[in-house]
């Protein structure tokens, strides 16, 4: 049994730390992948307007 102020106090404290604490993990990172790069023509169509037309299409009701 715990009693006092202060010793429940530490106790929680100490049970919420060991929890959440995270553990130390050596993680992967992406820093020396060398990916491929699309060409300038092809990253331009990456961002473009939506013509009235297609949104009519992806927004009409179907089947499913």
């Amino acid at each position: 049994m715990i009693e006092g102020v202060s010793n429940v106090r530490e106790t929680v404290f100490n049970h919420f730390v060991e929890h959440y604490t995270a553990p130390n993990v050596v993680r992967p990172r992406a820093l020396d992948l060398n990916f491929r790069l699309l060409p300038n023509r092809e990253r331009a169509n990456l961002v473009k307007h939506f013509t009235l037309d297609e949104v009519k299409i992806a927004v009409t009701p179907g089947p499913d």
